[in-house]
């Protein structure tokens, strides 16, 4: 499985903080919840299962699993913590697309690609979009 998104195994943290509260501000979150999360310190982590893939979204006060496999859908509280179905696809060097559609209505897009020194992950919400930086830490 890891050959479908070989740069994207591993762990990556947030370095552009900014981004990623206003992304969170725009789907509804709270400014103090939102103050929280950015504070945290997310940390991203990819790895390769028997079936799949499991994405581990971290922060100090919380950990969010998932375990999916590519082109299946399934229902979850995304890291905004909204109920969702959501998509994974992606392949080769172009990345990963997570799709959620919202329950109450509306989508949120997220395309993770590979960088230089780690990877971008650019948010996509009611007609904006938000792009935040990672670094890779492992």
């Amino acid at each position: 499985m890891a050959e479908d998104i070989p740069h994207l195994i591993g762990k990556f943290e947030l370095t552009s903080p900014e981004h990623y509260d206003a992304y969170l501000g725009a789907v509804g979150m709270g400014l103090a919840q939102r103050s929280l999360a950015v504070s945290a310190a997310p940390v991203d982590e990819f790895t390769a299962t028997a079936t799949g893939y499991r994405l581990r979204v971290r922060t100090a006060l919380r950990t969010i699993i998932q375990e999916f496999e590519l082109g299946v859908g399934f229902g979850w509280k995304n890291e905004a913590e909204l109920d969702a179905k959501t998509t994974f696809t992606g392949s080769g060097d172009q990345g990963l697309v997570e799709v959620d559609l919202l329950d109450g209505g509306g989508a949120i897009t997220v395309l993770w690609t590979p960088a230089p020194q780690g990877m971008t992950k650019v948010f996509s919400f009611g007609g904006a979009t938000f792009t935040c930086a990672y670094k890779r830490i492992g």
